[in-house]
């Protein structure tokens, strides 16, 4: 039955015979391998969609199988050796800003020049480098200290903090006070009095070697 004839039908109201397709194949009206133009267009579309998918796979293997050759294989290595250099010298200069932070906040008190000083860091050496610096640089005289301070100041004195060293240069200082006074402590380092100088050594003088002179009688005379 024609298509556009069943519409017109259909929509000027007639009545139109239901048809079946056993009906339609016994007299003759529907050929088996007959397709409408909808139902070809499908096919068409359905054949283009499976080519494409096929094509679309071919191109995916064809790209994974690129990137799994020997080029792709340098590249992945390529990048991991930056990966893992960027890595190791990050550590190591977290490491680096640390040990300088740590270095920063270390106090002591040593003698520099015959004075008491305070120094930031630690009384050692590193490649040749000084691990410390002088920050003050006291009046107190190490020789004028206690023998047991003047002992203590030449091995270092520990700080926790500037304002720590700074305390115990100031003690140190009213310790060198005590011992510069009439009565000094004990301990203290003893001035050598005026008269105890000692005087210049006298020069030797000369001495005068006396040699006998014995006379020499030959035996053939007398």
């Amino acid at each position: 039955m024609d298509r556009s004839a069943s519409a017109a039908a259909t929509d000027s109201g007639e009545n139109v015979p239901t048809v079946t397709i056993g009906e339609a194949l016994s007299t003759g009206e529907l050929r088996l391998g007959e397709t409408d133009a909808s139902g070809g267009a499908g096919s068409s579309t359905a054949g283009a969609h499976a080519d494409l998918g096929h094509g679309s796979g071919t191109g995916a293997a064809g790209s994974q199988g690129q990137d799994q050759g020997p080029g792709g294989s340098w590249v992945r290595d390529h990048w991991r050796g930056l990966s893992l250099t960027a890595a190791a010298l990050g550590v190591l200069l977290i490491g680096a800003f640390g040990f300088l932070w740590w270095l920063s906040s270390q106090w002591y008190v040593g003698p520099s020049d015959g004075y008491v000083a305070v120094y930031q860091g630690v009384p050692t050496q590193a490649g040749g480098l000084e691990l410390s610096r002088v920050v003050e640089l006291s009046a107190v005289e190490v020789a004028t200290l206690p023998d047991y301070d003047r002992s203590r100041v030449e091995v270092t004195i520990d700080a926790s903090t500037q304002a720590d060293a700074q305390r115990v240069v100031a003690d140190l200082a009213t310790k060198a006070e005590a011992c510069q006074s009439a009565s000094p402590p004990l301990g203290c380092p003893v001035a050598p009095e005026p008269g105890d100088e000692p005087s210049p050594d006298a020069s030797p003088s000369p001495s005068t070697d006396v040699v006998a002179m014995v006379p020499v009688v030959s035996a053939g005379r007398r």
